[in-house]
């Protein structure tokens, strides 16, 4: 892999976020903010729309940031690109814009900054890592270089520290461009650059240890394996065997033939002999190794396993209760989207009664308040939590609604529509 391939490889590494498989509908809801400004594309040139529709800057850039990732690319018509996920509302004070082969920024007026960056990554923490040539380092929102270009390859702002790569090492700085961990490992982690714990997971002569956020070692690299930190306990392995360690490196659970993950609401989950089950914080099993297939405890105190084809939920006492329908989407601790029966609608969670059955079989997640809904036709509307319908089936393809807005496409036309369905923007494209 080259240099070039490495630091955008760590760039987009850095800007991944875990995949969250229940939402909460209420805490997905966004303020309306006027500052806000949403992507749009006319005749293959990007530009940004603000909440009332006004052309904020023209559509006349190559590309944009949030449009680099494989999705976007992959998608030949203007319609595809256009509805990729990663093609998001912006609210930073600049926006990456690429004309020609050149990168640069644009502020919320539309005025230019110049074009003269070959990579640019996203906004984190107020710095957007920017490369010329084969060097890398940080533009702030004032478009400024603020961390000089002398790196080989770096990963976004997280936590206010970002791992560095220079001459075949890794290290981190801070928001001021201070070393904080001088290069001399052999890997960091993305991941880990917001230093759990104050631990950052380091690798030395291919042994694993930690450092902390002053740079020093805080834990010496003498583990064949291990796994970040995560309230306060990390697991390590030597010998075949796994156990955790605490922030001093002391052993506080002991080394056993299991594969372990990170700790979540005080419970890690563990494969023994190919069961899963799960562990306290002191390595006793508060459920004994008997599912075929488990997840992590959310933050709701509730963990995803299976034994066999049958789902059931997980407490933090251990018990596992069968769920009785499918849940498709939490709205609260009472009720959630789910199919009962193969009917669609609103469920308890507690019984996997259905409250209020949906007309529709395919419904999509809720954001702000409505959801997608198919009709046997193939065309798209919106619903509400009650099921009635608010927007008239008559899309193509639809986004979901964020800050007010909500990205859509007919056969022919595509753009943003309010709550009511009302095209705030659009344009033709066929």
């Amino acid at each position: 892999m080259t240099r070039r391939m490495l630091a955008i490889a760590l760039v987009a590494l850095a800007s991944l976020s875990p995949a969250i498989l229940e939402t909460d509908a209420s805490s997905a809801q966004k303020p309306t903010s006027p500052d806000v400004l949403y992507p749009i594309l006319v005749r293959n040139r990007w530009g940004f729309i603000d909440r009332s529709g006004r052309v904020a800057v023209s559509p006349r850039y190559e590309s944009i940031l949030s449009a680099l990732s494989a999705e976007a690319a992959a998608e030949r018509k203007p319609e595809g690109r256009f509805m990729a996920a990663s093609v998001e509302p912006e609210t930073t004070a600049i926006i990456a814009v690429r004309d020609g082969a050149k990168w640069g920024f644009v502020d919320r007026d539309g005025q230019l900054l110049p074009l003269r960056f070959d990579e640019v990554g996203p906004f984190q923490d107020g710095m957007a890592a920017a490369s010329q040539g084969l060097l890398w380092g940080f533009v702030s929102t004032s478009g400024l270089i603020a961390i000089p270009l002398t790196f080989d390859a770096v990963t976004g702002f997280m936590g206010g520290v970002a791992i560095v790569y220079k001459d075949l090492k890794y290290g981190a700085i801070d928001l001021t461009g201070r070393i904080v961990v001088k290069p001399r490992f052999e890997m960091i982690r993305p991941a880990d650059s917001v230093f759990f714990d104050n631990r950052a997971l380091v690798t030395t002569y291919d042994k694993k240890g930690f450092v902390s956020r002053a740079g020093t070692v805080a834990i010496p690299a003498q583990y064949d394996e291990a796994l970040p930190f995560s309230e306060g306990l990390a697991a390590v392995t030597r010998f075949g065997q796994t156990g955790f360690i605490d922030t001093l490196g002391r052993m506080v659970i002991r080394p056993r033939l299991w594969t372990p993950g990170r700790f979540s609401q005080g419970r890690a989950l563990v494969l023994v002999g190919g069961s899963y089950g799960y562990i306290d914080r002191s390595g006793a099993y508060i459920a004994e190794p008997q599912f075929t297939q488990a997840m992590a405890f959310n933050e709701n105190g509730e963990a995803m396993a299976w034994k066999r084809a049958t789902r059931g939920i997980v407490d933090l006492t251990g018990r596992w209760n069968v769920l009785r329908f499918e849940e498709r989407q939490r709205l609260n601790d009472s009720v959630s989207v789910g199919i009962v029966g193969g009917r669609v609608g609103m469920v308890r969670r507690a019984t996997g009664a259905m409250i209020r059955e949906y007309d529709w079989s395919d419904v999509g997640f809720f954001s702000e308040g409505l959801a997608e809904a198919r009709e046997p036709s193939g065309r798209l509307g919106f619903i509400d939590l009650d099921g009635r319908v608010v927007i008239a089936p008559r899309f193509a393809r639809v986004g979901r609604f964020d800050r007010g807005l909500c990205k859509a496409a007919t056969r022919d036309t595509m753009g943003y529509i309010d709550p009511s369905g009302v095209w705030v923007w659009s344009t033709r494209f066929r």
